[in-house]
């Protein structure tokens, strides 16, 4: 029970780590920095979150498809090419090719963030802990969750004044690709699977690695 919080937890604090909400937060900050107007960055921000609220039904649609797991790698590996490609644009001239390359690289991360990592965590902490510990387990994910997420948005406007756009984001490539191997490494699948056979799963691997005492 103890490793099901730890993944839960894990769950919780990668979905946050993947900087979505530097995107949600500080769109206008993000655009004016690539050379966009005020008045263009507003639009472009509207964008953003149209390109959320699509890509958040289209995950939901895509859950009764894929495997959880699918959905994680995917996502991660998509937010970190997204990531790497906003830090690489930002060291560029500035330009309006650039300016849109920028705002099309944000899209492309936040429907990566919304379609198979945010919507996927979520179902994937209710599935995962046993009805006697679900409640206080998703307590605590859920704390470690928005305890992450104000942590990265006061932290954002931190780094990226210190690092700049492109280290700021060459910082996230780095967590996402943690994130990635957390997800190849601890997290079970369970699409079409019940609780007994999870748990089931633990137990029998918790117990494979008890050494046995020799004589």
């Amino acid at each position: 029970m103890r490793r099901l919080l730890w993944i839960g937890c894990g769950l919780a604090i990668v979905q946050q780590a993947t900087g979505i909400n530097t995107v949600n937060y500080y769109p206008p900050t993000i655009l004016e920095k690539s050379g966009l107007g005020v008045s263009a960055s507003l639009v472009a921000t509207i964008g953003v979150g149209v390109t959320s609220v699509l890509t958040t039904v289209l995950g939901i649609w895509l859950l009764g498809y894929l495997g959880r797991r699918k959905m994680l790698i995917i996502g991660f590996s998509g937010v970190a090419g997204s990531q790497a490609l906003l830090a690489i644009v930002f060291m560029l001239p500035q330009s309006d090719a650039v300016s849109y390359t920028i705002m099309a690289a944000m899209m492309l991360f936040v429907a990566f963030v919304q379609c198979f990592i945010g919507t996927c965590v979520w179902l994937l902490l209710s599935e995962i802990f046993p009805l006697a510990i679900r409640g206080f387990a998703m307590g605590v994910a859920v704390f470690a969750l928005w305890t992450v997420n104000a942590a990265i948005s006061f932290a954002f406007p931190i780094l990226n004044n210190a690092m700049g756009s492109t280290g700021t984001f060459a910082l996230f490539v780095a967590v996402n690709l943690v994130s990635l191997g957390f997800v190849r490494k601890f997290v079970p699948e369970t699409k079409g699977r019940s609780l007994e056979e999870l748990e089931a799963d633990f137990r029998a691997e918790s117990e494979s690695k008890v050494p046995v005492a020799s004589n």
